[in-house]
């Protein structure tokens, strides 16, 4: 095998692995955050999820797959490149909103545009504020990652889980049996929920103390400690505290569900009682 072969080999084995563990995520935290923004809550539905992922799989695939063959077997100029992704992948979102139901059908093509902007605005934002800042405490220069698809992968883990949280949160909430529940006036309002908050934000805060202890105080960086673990360490200063907000928030919203569904039941009971009153006084 020659040296042109071996670099065109190189160029499909980091295409194919770029489009799984960079450019899928990327494509489908834009495809699901453009239609929460759009609150097209029936193509993001659980229980129908076959249907939904075959749908959802129209611009997430082809996009994903497209600008790796542009980065590393057809190489083109960055901005072609840009222009020409970008246009396609929001023809084909255009396409799904539009053939799985619309409503305002003039309007709909600024707002899927829109829509698609404020979720490329919001996946740029986790990534600046979490690669920077990891590099920044592992004591590594932005070179450490570049054109290095796995250190990618491993670094973007916090902002990957970041965007799960948010996408997983807007679906929850958006729900049919949540919709209506403001979790901030519950916890405020019920003991047992301030309860939980409180342990859950104490266990935290001791937790990052120790973390923040490891690295300032100890200065573990500054000695051989493994890659692994400095990576252990810092990632988990980003994602423990959504961590903890998720979870508290989907215990206390299905909490608030079942005491929901416990008082539709009581009514149900009260309401039945007073038809066979009503049928016993006849």
């Amino acid at each position: 095998m020659n040296k042109k072969e071996v670099i065109h080999m190189q160029g499909v084995t980091n295409a194919i692995l770029n489009t799984i563990f960079v450019s899928l995520p990327e494509e489908t935290f834009y495809t699901l955050m453009t239609l929460i923004f759009l609150k097209r809550y029936d193509l993001l539905d659980f229980r129908m999820w076959k249907e939904n992922i075959a749908k959802l799989m129209i611009p997430i695939v082809p996009v994903s797959i497209l600008i790796n063959i542009f980065r590393y077997i057809v190489i083109i100029d960055k901005i072609q490149m840009m222009i020409i992704t970008i246009i396609i992948f929001y023809i084909l979102l255009l396409y799904i909103v539009i053939k799985y139901k619309v409503e305002d059908i003039e309007r709909i093509h600024m707002k899927v545009l829109l829509n698609l902007a404020y979720s490329v605005a919001i996946w740029v934002f986790l990534e600046e504020i979490t690669l920077p800042s990891l590099l920044f405490l592992m004591n590594y220069p932005l070179e450490f990652i570049s054109n290095n698809i796995f250190w990618n992968f491993v670094l973007g883990i916090p902002s990957r889980i970041i965007a799960i949280t948010i996408i997983i949160y807007n679906i929850v909430k958006n729900s049919n049996e949540i919709s209506d529940i403001k979790v901030l006036s519950v916890i405020t309002n019920n003991k047992l929920y301030r309860r939980i908050v409180l342990f859950c934000t104490m266990s935290f805060i001791l937790v990052s103390l120790f973390l923040i202890k490891l690295i300032w105080i100890n200065k573990i960086f500054d000695n051989k400690v493994p890659l692994f673990e400095k990576i252990v360490i810092t990632e988990s200063l980003f994602i423990l505290p959504v961590v903890v907000i998720f979870l508290i928030i989907i215990l206390i919203n299905n909490l608030l569900v079942k005491e929901k569904q416990i008082q539709q039941n009581y009514e149900n009971l009260v309401i039945q009682d007073d038809i066979s009153l009503d049928v016993e006084d006849r």
